[in-house]
């Protein structure tokens, strides 16, 4: 909570994206500085994370909002008196003896580009972070694909893979369940051998409860029939996170709950909940 930022420095004009920037910005941080455990390295990434979320507030939106380096470094130096020589340099933090970006390629796939690295015989010490991304983030700016231009081949989940691949340092794919399977692939075991050669692995299968049948809610929905549905839903999505050897679902009940006070009986309902 010390050198919280001085929001003098910028106009305010929305919040949308702010908390990204923020996430994005310390991990940026963290694998630019050498030592990025240390305290001090911790402070100046927070730092860094923190101009980082406060610019994106000067912007409407949230793609537009994202700040350049070059800016969140201007506005550290302002803010938290940065000199020249602490300035967050991905580009030449990684030759202290240590060969970081193998190591980084080596623990977290992402951008291979001459051999098929062993994740489990990598030493955790030498970096213990894994950084994923969300599959769907990989439809946006296809203008950006190197791949094939063709429309059905930028729809398809294996391209959305493997453009994921390309991304150095980036270790885990985060699917959605169950727009991102069944019509995609033939089982979960081709899925998986998707994500390996490309040197990824699966970080989580996130529930999306489709609209068409749980507009009204899905655990929590009127009729019991559905919420059973919802239920069966999520146990096949906990079964596809076994079989592609993850630990995460993430249960996102976009539809679940009442949007002003006394809409629904919220014992019922948070019944309902329970049960499920």
């Amino acid at each position: 909570t010390s050198g919280l930022m001085n929001y003098s420095y910028i106009s305010f004009i929305d919040e949308t994206g702010a908390g990204d920037c923020y996430r994005a910005a310390f991990a940026v941080g963290l694998t630019a500085i050498n030592d990025g455990a240390g305290e001090d390295n911790i402070k100046r990434c927070m730092q860094f994370a923190s101009a980082a979320g406060a610019l994106a507030t000067t912007r409407q939106g949230a793609v537009p909002s994202i700040p350049s380096k070059e800016e969140v470094i201007e506005l550290c130096q302002v803010q938290f008196g940065w000199t020249k020589d602490e300035n967050i340099d991905s580009s030449s933090n990684h030759n202290n003896g240590v060969d970081k970006d193998t190591t980084l390629r080596q623990l977290r796939g992402g951008d291979r580009t001459d051999q098929q690295y062993n994740v489990d015989e990598a030493e955790e010490e030498d970096f213990p972070l894994l950084f994923g991304s969300r599959l769907n983030s990989m439809k946006d700016r296809p203008e950006l694909w190197e791949a094939d231009d063709s429309t059905d081949s930028r729809s398809d989940m294996s391209n959305w893979i493997h453009r994921m691949g390309t991304i150095r340092g980036l270790g885990c794919v985060d699917f959605n369940y169950p727009q991102h399977f069944h019509k995609h692939f033939v089982s979960n075991a081709e899925a998986k051998k998707t994500l390996y050669k490309q040197n990824l692995v699966a970080g989580a299968v996130c529930l999306r409860y489709p609209s068409s049948l749980f507009v009204r809610g899905a655990m929590m929905h009127p009729d019991p029939a559905l919420r059973q549905k919802a239920i069966d839903l999520t146990m096949e999505a906990a079964q596809t996170a076994r079989e592609l050897d993850c630990n995460e679902v993430v249960i996102w009940s976009a539809y679940d709950g009442y949007d002003y006070p006394f809409q629904i009986n919220y014992d019922e309902n948070w019944q309902h909940l329970i049960d499920a």
